[in-house]
């Protein structure tokens, strides 16, 4: 039995890192064919939701690239060879990934900080004051 497409991996290479550039080819110049994946957390997906499908080569976003079996399927329901890829992460994609949340969170953090110790001022003032009275 041969495959209908012949899957490719540009590098061509089964150890990547987290950081890598990868892009997935089916090998046949045709708008039919796309790229899916089955990773441990994602266990059927296609390539438009983790990277870019340009007619039948599929350019894999760094930051969703996963250990996984990727492979073609054609519309008509016809399949090419499978890939097994395992994904290194490197340090830099883990701090670079947790870059935005930090960016966010830390501000958040900051802010809410100061409205608790308003609150805090205010109600030690008030109290302050009914003792007066």
């Amino acid at each position: 039995l041969h495959p209908a497409a012949s899957l490719s991996v540009s590098p061509d290479r089964v150890q990547h890192f987290s950081s890598d550039s990868v892009s997935l080819s089916c090998g046949r110049k045709s708008a039919e064919w796309r790229v899916w994946r089955s990773t441990e957390t994602d266990p059927l997906s296609v390539c438009s939701i983790w990277g870019n499908m340009n007619r039948s080569t599929c350019t894999i976003n760094p930051y969703w690239f996963h250990s996984g079996v990727y492979w073609c399927e054609s519309g008509s329901g016809q399949f090419s060879n499978t890939i097994n890829i395992t994904v290194q992460i490197t340090v830099s994609s883990a701090v670079s990934s947790l870059f935005p949340v930090l960016l966010i969170f830390g501000p958040v953090s900051g802010i809410v900080l100061i409205i608790l110790l308003v609150l805090l001022w205010r109600y030690r003032r008030s109290k302050d004051l009914s003792d007066i009275r």
